[in-house]
């Protein structure tokens, strides 16, 4: 129960802080979001346009693999367990990048952006043990 607790409390910071540095969200044409809980799950988001995306996994050897393109690219992902691996790729102006890991086991964070001249490019990412 303290590791669900600590696992949304971590996922709304970070989607909350990259939500304040973002513009353009309410104009976002892409929403998705995916919660999943068990084991040997995988998520897996494509989007064009303005985009918005935000993954939350709780148990073991999840992957999140998030893939945008377009202008005002959002994505929030939280892991909690074991196994886990992150995946984001962006391509646009203004890209934020979040992710967070709460784990006995830490895994790979792998983010890549690439903005537009006078865009905005951040990445927060978060690891717990």
């Amino acid at each position: 129960m303290f590791r669900q607790i600590t696992l949304r409390r971590s996922l709304c910071i970070v989607i909350g802080a990259a939500l304040l540095v973002s513009t353009g969200v309410a104009s976002a044409q892409n929403f998705s979001t995916t919660n999943q809980s068990g084991f040997g799950n995988r998520a897996e988001t494509t989007q064009a346009g303005r985009n918005f995306s935000a993954i939350a996994q709780d148990g073991a050897d999840n992957l999140a693999d998030v893939t945008q393109s377009g202008r005002h690219n959002i994505s929030g992902v939280m892991q909690s367990g074991t196994g886990h691996e992150v995946s984001v790729d962006q391509e646009g102006d203004r890209s934020i990048n979040a992710a967070a890991q709460v784990s006995s086991r830490l895994s790979s964070i792998n983010m890549s952006a690439e903005g537009d001249h006078g865009g905005i490019t951040s990445e927060f990412t978060l690891q717990s043990d």
